[in-house]
């Protein structure tokens, strides 16, 4: 809804740009190991013991990496969440565990590590 939008958010795209054109073999290698994640979300969707959202996650950002389109539309997506959902989603992101996979994200400024220190208390 776009009544949630904040207009002084600035929060960037989701996805970072990639390359704009790559190697047919490597875009192909790309969306079979998308497709491939994709399909451990789905097993692990059937078997309780493995969430699968990591894997759709690993999954969507693979298949961007290798389509311009997916990206857009990845960010598009994202775009139209409120201000306050997008810090959600990208607070989220930032707990995830693989470094590599962070490293797609624009998380911005936010991240932990970043924010100043509390002073301390005499």
């Amino acid at each position: 809804m776009k009544g949630d939008m904040d207009p002084t958010d600035e929060l960037g795209d989701l996805l970072k740009p990639g390359p704009e054109r790559r190697h047919a073999v490597v875009r192909g290698l790309l969306l079979v190991l998308g497709v491939l994640l994709f399909a451990l979300g789905f097993v692990g969707w059937l078997i309780p013991v493995v969430s699968g959202i990591p894997f759709y996650l690993a999954g969507i950002v693979v298949i961007a990496g290798a389509s311009t389109r997916v990206r857009t539309w990845v960010n598009g997506a994202e775009g139209r969440l409120s201000a306050k959902n997008r810090r959600r989603l990208r607070a989220f992101l930032r707990k995830l565990p693989i470094r590599r996979l962070r490293e797609r994200f624009d998380l911005g400024d936010e991240h932990p590590a970043a924010r100043p220190e509390p002073p301390a208390r005499a």
